[in-house]
């Protein structure tokens, strides 16, 4: 029991103290059907989708983009990959075998389909390219996504998208999104290369927040304002605004 005097934080307010963020969302072939909603859950968690991009991707943005994402020191799989490519540009006879992806999970190490097999379900179908903006934006997607494994997804979180449109395994698992706030500046500017800095998006996020939460609110307030008169105009305003704002209400 908490001492007299101490609270824990409201939800608004521990929602307050998260830092806006940026993440790469990546709705895969299999689940571009389903955007739209996807495109509602990542809204309902207060969420911005600040762009979008539906394209098809190339053989060489998959390689690139998934390999060099891989800890090129300490992942055997990624050094492995770099030296065949290596032998290949050289001319040499190696037999070009792409080695297995393993992916942990929470019980068992499971499987992955080959590195060429990715590339060709990745460039089989379009891709959208989300780029989500809001408080602790990383967190809120990683936790939207659900457990890697559709299957886990299912049974650990059955409400999350890699549960809902997930398929039959991690490689079609529907959904793909940055996993730390480093990765996620990398990954927009790969994908997203005219994107300039994270200020910008920032800017156009407070614009939105503005216009759907502030002004209808500061509307409603000028409106009574001019039915009640009060002598006190400003004061009135101020008084009104602190009793109607809805982050006091559900606090």
């Amino acid at each position: 029991m908490a001492e007299k005097g101490e609270s824990s934080k409201s939800p608004q307010k521990e929602e307050q103290s998260k830092e806006f963020e940026r993440t790469l969302a990546l709705i895969k072939p299999n689940a571009v059907t389903k955007s739209k909603s996807i495109h509602a859950l990542i809204k309902t968690e207060g969420l911005l989708i600040l762009k979008k991009r539906r394209t098809y991707l190339k053989p060489e943005q998959v390689r690139n983009f998934f390999l060099q994402s891989l800890d090129e020191e300490e992942n055997k799989y990624f050094r492995i990959y770099q030296e065949m490519m290596e032998a290949e540009a050289s001319g040499s006879t190696k037999k070009n075998i792409l080695p297995d992806i393993r992916v942990d999970n929470l019980e068992k190490t499971v499987e992955n389909s080959n590195m060429e097999e990715y590339v060709d379900f990745m460039t089989g179908g379009p891709v959208e390219l989300l780029i989500l903006a809001g408080r602790g934006a990383i967190s809120k997607w990683q936790e939207l996504m659900g457990p890697e494994d559709p299957k886990m997804a299912r049974i650990l979180k059955p409400d999350s998208i890699r549960a809902k449109f997930g398929g039959e395994n991690i490689l079609r698992n529907a959904v793909y999104g940055s996993e730390d706030a480093s990765k996620a500046e990398d990954e927009i500017r790969f994908f997203f290369p005219e994107v300039k800095s994270e200020a910008d998006d920032k800017m156009k996020a407070s614009g939105e927040y503005l216009s759907k939460t502030v002004n209808p609110i500061l509307l409603k307030g000028l409106i009574q304002l001019c039915r009640q008169k009060p002598d006190n105009p400003l004061v009135w305003l101020a008084d009104w605004l602190l009793a109607n704002n809805p982050i006091n209400a559900q606090s």
